[in-house]
């Protein structure tokens, strides 16, 4: 979240797009600050898309060369313990928002 690779401006309006999207109803960003605890280490991004019924639930990995579709039972259930322990750290909804708020105004008084 404070690794900037542009102006400040796009990293600021990143931060609050984040903010925005935490808002949504079908949605769950969470974040973790440096000073909390790790529970695991995120090794590679993913997404957990939980279905109605278990048969729908599909995992997308992040990987360097694309995308890659985790539909294997076992292999969701490991993504689901992953993030069960980022959780853990993680920080939601109000909290979140007021965590990216203080990031922006911090990396906005960097601004020249």
């Amino acid at each position: 979240m404070r690794t900037r690779y542009g102006p400040v401006r796009d990293h600021l309006a990143q931060l609050d797009r984040i903010a925005s999207l935490t808002t949504l109803a079908n949605v769950r960003i969470g974040l973790i600050p440096h000073r909390h605890q790790a529970h695991t280490q995120a090794l590679h991004g993913f997404i957990l898309y939980q279905g109605a019924r278990p048969q729908d639930t599909l995992v997308t990995v992040e990987a360097l060369h694309g995308q890659l579709y985790v539909t294997d039972p076992d292999s969701i259930d490991l993504y689901r313990r992953q993030w069960d322990l980022l959780q853990a750290s993680a920080l939601f909804d109000a909290q979140a928002r007021a965590f990216l708020q203080q990031l922006i105004a911090e990396i906005g008084e960097q601004e020249p």
